[in-house]
């Protein structure tokens, strides 16, 4: 079970003055009542949350090397913890809309904080074989100032939890399923019984983000948080050869095959794209310089021919994948980051979703805008997919809806209203039939894929919200990949649960 603190407006603060600042305390007081409250838990959390100010005046570096930013004197939550059988570890993360970062005071009185272990801005600190007691927490903001809006969450995960799922992905046959997971490892799943198909695939030194199979299905290739890319034989498990090190310890945010499987692309956080031999893990060319901050969604075109990149300062780029040269200056149009990018099945189009709550629909070989935003979503859109046929575009976004959309014109053809919290992955049928969305709100959904009426009722048995989706290339199952460190098979058409896969 997950429970949340969710955050509304805040109204601005007073900064203390440099007098003031002299006689408040210099350290976090664990015996003052907390700001929000306290809850046991297991138990039904409040129906209607506070909101939660992360920040504060106390330096909480103060309390040991791994922390940082600011903090308040009181807690702003206690959590009076009793573990349920089977389920002895508890997962806290935040989400803020700025850069926030995490301070608990556990049972046994030791400090444990964290920055950002969930990428991005986001703290995360996972307590394996939590014993019972008290446990204050304190969401700190990593820049002294106003007070940052910020959702606080705390769970109780089970005897299998390792760390949160960031990527599924089905191998070409639909025999296996690989995860990609935030404890530096991937896993390769037998889909038919649920069992692990080959031991743990272990090497990185970061959050696996992104995964691909190859065309023929007899490899993966992993990305990390740490700056490696990987290639594995999907048949052992064993790593193929030495790590793709391209960019020192910057993270890479996305990977690809291309379709003929000759090429691997990857995403970097130094700004550039890196085209590999994926037969001997060489690099092809220089990097591909963006200049536009990280790389953090790319996309080769159906025909091989040339791969897309989008930034996180809003700029989306076009390449030869054939010589690493560039088809296109930078394509500018969005206000935001771009954090998804696909060509249509034809290659003719190319789709964009950006933070600034639009997405955009260019020429798949100019580069040319193609028509106005696509605008309706009311917070940052996530996510995006072509139906197979080319003729409808579907997005996620924060504001807790999918929408449909003609492909060819940009017309809305249909808003999806189900979900009560950000829509964070999409996903279409092989045959287009149906639409599937996973969610903060730790479901997914099935839609008709055509007009987007929802299909039965939610997918329900995760503990944390879905990050990650993908239907099975026959089109009759669906994965998902859920922040409580579980994926889950489900029946596509039924909705009904087939398994629940994790590392004993």
């Amino acid at each position: 079970m997950k429970y949340c603190l969710c955050a509304v407006a805040l109204v601005a603060v007073t900064l203390v003055s440099s007098a003031q600042a002299q006689d408040l305390p210099a350290a976090p007081d664990v015996t003052a009542e907390p700001a929000y409250g306290t809850v046991r838990l297991p138990s039904p959390w409040p129906s209607d949350p506070p909101t939660i100010g992360a920040g504060g005046s106390i330096d909480a570096s103060t309390l040991g090397a791994n922390c940082r930013g600011w903090i308040a004197r009181a807690p702003d939550y206690r959590v009076i913890w009793t573990p349920g059988a089977g389920r002895q570890a508890m997962l806290v993360y935040a989400q803020g809309s700025g850069d926030t970062t995490l301070v608990i005071n556990d049972a046994a009185g030791v400090w444990r904080c964290d920055d950002n272990s969930q990428g991005g801005l986001d703290p995360m600190i996972v307590i394996q074989t939590a014993p019972a007691g008290r446990y204050d927490i304190w969401i700190g903001a990593v820049d002294r100032g106003p007070l940052i809006p910020a959702e606080l969450y705390v769970s109780e995960v089970g005897r299998g939890y390792t760390a949160e799922i960031y990527a599924v992905s089905f191998s070409p046959d639909g025999s296996l399923l690989a995860t990609g997971s935030a404890n530096d490892t991937a896993f390769l799943w037998d889909v038919q019984t649920g069992a692990a198909a080959t031991a743990p695939l272990r090497g990185h030194a970061g959050d696996v983000r992104a995964l691909a199979f190859s065309p023929d299905g007899l490899r993966l290739a992993t990305a990390s948080l740490d700056g490696d890319a990987r290639l594995w034989d999907t048949r052992t498990g064993q790593q193929l050869g030495e790590p793709l090190r391209g960019a020192g310890e910057r993270a890479i945010w996305d990977i690809a095959f291309s379709p003929d499987g000759s090429r691997l692309a990857t995403g970097h956080g130094d700004g550039a794209a890196r085209l590999w031999d994926a037969s001997t893990g060489a690099p092809l060319f220089e990097p591909l310089p963006g200049g536009d901050g990280d790389v953090m969604a790319l996309a080769f075109s159906p025909d091989g021919l040339r791969l897309a990149t989008a930034y996180a300062e809003g700029a989306v780029r076009l390449w030869d994948a054939q010589t690493g040269r560039p088809l296109t200056g930078p394509m500018r149009g969005h206000a935001g980051g771009v954090y998804a990018v696909a060509f249509s099945p034809d290659g003719s189009r190319l789709a964009t979703a950006s933070g600034d709550r639009t997405a955009r629909l260019w020429n798949g070989l100019t580069g040319a805008p193609l028509g106005a935003p696509l605008s309706g979503h009311t917070d940052i859109v996530f996510a995006l997919a072509f139906s197979p046929d080319g003729a409808r575009l579907a997005t996620a976004s924060a504001d807790g809806t999918a929408r449909l959309w003609d492909a060819r014109s940009g017309a809305p053809m249909a808003e999806l209203r189900g979900h009560e919290r950000s829509v964070n992955a999409i996903a279409f049928s092989p045959d287009g039939s149906r639409l599937a969305t996973a969610s903060h709100d730790r479901t997914a959904r099935l839609w008709d894929g055509r007009t987007g009426a929802a299909l039965g009722e939610p997918l329900r048995g995760h503990s944390g919200d879905i990050r990650a989706l993908a239907f099975s290339p026959d089109g009759t199952r669906l994965a998902t990949g859920s922040h409580d460190g579980a994926a889950r098979l489900w029946d596509a058409q039924t909705g009904v649960a087939l398994a629940e896969l994790f590392e004993d």
